[in-house]
């Protein structure tokens, strides 16, 4: 599994692509990927993108080295058969600005999903593409709301879902 992103360092963009990452807390390359996050500001990202398929502990590195109020560009993220919702969201609450947001397959396992669970993206964001896969039922009626509520310069919201029937009033 790999991670490539875009950051900000003293006023030049730094790009950093193919990232190992670990599987386990244990494994000797968690160190070297912990050494290049603290040399970065998170503060501040351009495009970050992780794709990961199965165990995983990247969001819980992440969610370490990632603040509040964190802003990201452009944020895409591929999650296929992954049994760590609770790092997922964990780490995805932190990032508050976001101008694009792409979350595909988004596949947890059939991990149960809280029906009310929201992201957290505030003001920012103008293009917004969620897909789930049919195991997960990640998206919400309450998220799709405050989503598009919250986003006045929201251009553009692509959601493919499994079908199910909502009441949105």
């Amino acid at each position: 599994m790999m991670t490539k992103f875009l950051y900000l360092h003293e006023n030049e963009y730094i790009k950093v692509e193919d990232v190992y990452i670990p599987i386990e807390n244990n494994e000797p390359r968690l160190q070297e990927m912990e050494n290049l996050l603290l040399k970065m500001d998170l503060k501040n990202v351009m495009y970050f993108e992780i794709v990961v398929t199965g165990e995983t502990i990247i969001f819980d590195v992440l969610d370490r080295y990632f603040k509040y109020g964190t802003t990201v560009e452009s944020l895409q993220i591929n999650i296929q058969k992954c049994p760590s919702f609770e790092g997922f969201s964990r780490f995805i609450r932190k990032i508050r600005y976001v101008t694009y947001l792409w979350l595909n397959k988004l596949c947890f396992l059939s991990q149960p999903i809280p029906v009310d669970f929201t992201l957290p993206m505030i003001d920012n964001l103008n293009n917004l593409c969620l897909v789930e896969c049919e195991c997960t039922k990640f998206v919400n009626p309450k998220m799709i709301t405050n989503l598009n509520c919250n986003n006045k310069n929201l251009k553009r919201i692509l959601v493919f879902l499994t079908v199910r029937t909502w009441n949105m009033n």
